[in-house]
């Protein structure tokens, strides 16, 4: 969901609240659990310009285009425990 936010001296006002992607996405509040372990089912690119999202299983088959990223083992390692 996404709301225009406008700040005026000491007001607030808040938008309509309007949905920015529709589809069946994996996980929900829950996550995604990959052995043992709870994972967002979706990220923000650090410009905040690109989201990842996993699609379920149904809507998977449909998708016509590929999404790549970048540097994952790099979040992988930071984001799990070394081994021993």
């Amino acid at each position: 969901m996404v709301a225009s936010i406008e700040v005026t001296g000491e007001s607030l006002r808040v938008g309509k609240a309007e949905p920015v992607f529709a589809g069946n996405f994996r996980g929900g509040m829950a996550g995604i659990r990959v052995f043992g372990y709870i994972f967002r089912d979706f990220d923000v690119a650090p410009d905040g310009q690109r989201f990842i999202m996993f699609p379920d299983e149904q809507d998977r088959a449909a998708k016509t285009h590929v999404t790549l990223v970048f540097h994952w083992f790099d979040e992988l390692e930071r984001t799990l425990p070394s081994a021993p």
